[in-house]
């Protein structure tokens, strides 16, 4: 469970693992694990989680490499939705990587093979 990602909320602290049993790690601020959420692979909602970030509602958005989406999920790891599908018009994703929600709720994702920027309103 190599850690390849850290996200800080108000209370808690979400750490992304990629390896073994890829999944989101919660703990508090002290550093005791709580919970685990949204795990990856074996037909699970998350194929290949590549960054996350957490929104104004500390709802986990995580960029999923594999199925070419963003998925949004409750800090409790429920599907509340999924933005775009695999494409490479505009609005669509190939790829997608790197993942930020601005504090005016502009979601940037960054995409490997289109060497592109892609950013949206909420």
């Amino acid at each position: 469970h190599e850690p390849s990602d850290v996200k800080f909320s108000s209370n808690e602290i979400f750490v992304l693992s990629i390896y073994g049993n890829p999944c989101i790690h919660v703990f508090t601020l002290s550093g005791e694990k709580s919970r685990s959420v949204v795990t990856s692979g074996n037909g699970m909602q998350v194929e290949k989680a590549w960054s996350f970030c957490l929104d104004g509602n500390n709802n986990i958005v995580i960029s999923d490499a594999l199925s070419h989406d963003i998925k949004v999920f409750s800090s409790e790891g429920n599907l509340l939705h999924t933005i775009g599908r695999s494409g490479h018009e505009a609005g669509r994703f190939f790829r997608n990587a790197g993942i930020i929600v601005h504090d005016s709720m502009l979601l940037c994702i960054s995409e490997n093979k289109k060497f592109g920027l892609q950013i949206f309103s909420a």
